[in-house]
């Protein structure tokens, strides 16, 4: 009997369909958009969307209901307003639009949003843009509505390896980098931010501090790019003993570039130079 029941459940569409509304997990067809990143989700999304159509979109938004935003910038993007007065989304109930669009570089939606007078987030969105690297939607915030880069957009932009809004923020967006920005692009590595910032403005930034935040998380090709354009920089031989990888102290210790108090004239010198203080 229990056979039976078992095989008429499974048989019969509507009766498994009810079942399966009460059950954990999402359907098969929507798998794919569970764990996508944040950068590539609406291209995702635009793909799921023109394969499984509209008709499927509320039924998605039921498993998935952390993407309400990007399926209302699709149907912004896309000129669908049918489909966000089905669902019965309003996009003015939402104050991040241009900021979730701004992570992926969605600039269709942005441009979209801007022209239903949505302008709730701009300034949070060239963070975003900036974090991610798209320039694009910099470009277009700065045209159509006047925004200018800040110290935390170069920040954000050095610290990933995005020279090319670092470059741009200086030359285009009246905004440059201070010792913060030289310092983040050398403790994650990336030696084009370095190596521009260092061309445009060799004298910006503590090259000892960038040389330490290099030291320490194991960037020797930073380290010796510093050696050779930055002269007389080094770091303390605390954080040369605590905190660096074998490979970064042998080169500083080479290059006489840990440096230390010394004992006789009471100056950081190189260790194990010649003190004149004891001759």
């Amino acid at each position: 009997m229990a056979v039976s029941s078992t095989r008429y459940l499974l048989c019969c569409r509507g009766l498994f369909t009810l079942v399966a509304e009460f059950q954990h997990g999402v359907l098969e067809d929507m798998v794919p958009l569970t764990s996508l990143a944040s950068t590539t989700t609406s291209c995702i999304l635009d793909l799921w969307i023109a394969e499984h159509g509209d008709a499927r979109v509320p039924l998605l938004l039921v498993y998935l209901p952390h993407l309400t935003s990007r399926v209302i910038l699709h149907a912004i993007a896309t000129n669908k307003p049918d489909l966000l007065k089905t669902l019965e989304l309003d996009a003015f109930d939402h104050d991040d639009l241009v900021e979730v669009a701004a992570v992926s570089g969605n600039l269709p939606a942005i441009v979209a949003l801007h022209a239903m007078s949505y302008y709730s987030g701009t300034h949070r969105a060239m963070l975003a843009a900036s974090i991610h690297g798209h320039l694009n939607v910099l470009v277009y915030m700065h045209v159509e509505r006047m925004q200018t880069c800040t110290r935390a957009m170069v920040n954000a932009a050095a610290s990933r390896g995005h020279v090319h809004i670092v470059q741009w923020c200086h030359e285009h967006g009246g905004q440059t980098w201070a010792a913060e920005a030289f310092a983040v692009a050398a403790a994650a590595g990336h030696l084009a931010v370095l190596s521009y910032m260092h061309r445009v403005k060799p004298r910006c930034g503590s090259a000892t501090v960038a040389m330490r935040a290099a030291a320490i998380h194991g960037h020797l090709h930073i380290v010796q790019f510093l050696h050779v354009n930055r002269p007389g920089c080094g770091i303390s031989w605390s954080d040369a003993m605590d905190q660096i990888q074998a490979n970064t102290l042998g080169y500083l210790t080479l290059h006489n570039l840990v440096y230390d108090m010394c004992c006789a004239c009471g100056f950081h010198k190189p260790r194990n130079h010649e003190c004149r203080a004891i001759k």
